[in-house]
C-alpha cells in the first residue's frame, strides 16, 4: 500500500542509488536496459500516487523540473518501435520546458516508447519518452 510511505521512501533511496550508478555504467545489455526502465517506471509511478495521496511534501507537487522537449515532424506517424524516433522526431530543435513532478511522471507512465539515449563516454545523457 502506498499509504506506508516509509517503505516507499526506502524505495525511492535504492532506486536513486542504482540509477546514479547507471549514470557512469559504460557495458550495457539488454538486462541493463530492463532494469533501468523498470526502476524509472516503478518510481514515477510510485512518486505519482504518493503525491495523489498527500503523502510526500506539498512543495514536491510544486517543484519544477527542467526537461528537453523535441517536436514530432508533423505529418508522421505515431511510433511503433525505439528504432522510429530519429525519422520522426526533429532531434535537433529541442527546447527547453519546465515540468512539475506530477507532469513528467505522468510522462513517464503514458510514454508510448522508451529508449536510454547514451553517449560515447558515459549514460547519463537522458532518456526519451515518445507519444
Amino acid at each position: 500500500m502506498i499509504s506506508t510511505v516509509h517503505y516507499w521512501q526506502a524505495d525511492f533511496r535504492k532506486i536513486a542509488l542504482s540509477l546514479k550508478k547507471r549514470a557512469v555504467q559504460k557495458r550495457w545489455d539488454s538486462r541493463s536496459e530492463h532494469a533501468l526502465e523498470r526502476d524509472a517506471f516503478v518510481s514515477m509511478f510510485a512518486a505519482r500516487k504518493a503525491l495523489e495521496s498527500r503523502l510526500l511534501d506539498r512543495s514536491l507537487d510544486k517543484l519544477s523540473i527542467t526537461v528537453t522537449s523535441y517536436p514530432k515532424i508533423p505529418g508522421t506517424p505515431l511510433p511503433q518501435s525505439s528504432t522510429d524516433f530519429p525519422k520522426l522526431y526533429d532531434l535537433y530543435s529541442g527546447s527547453s520546458e519546465q515540468l512539475t513532478l506530477r507532469a513528467l511522471a505522468n510522462q513517464f507512465i503514458h510514454s508510448i516508447i522508451f529508449a536510454p539515449f547514451m553517449s560515447f563516454r558515459y549514460w547519463a545523457r537522458g532518456l526519451l519518452l515518445f507519444f
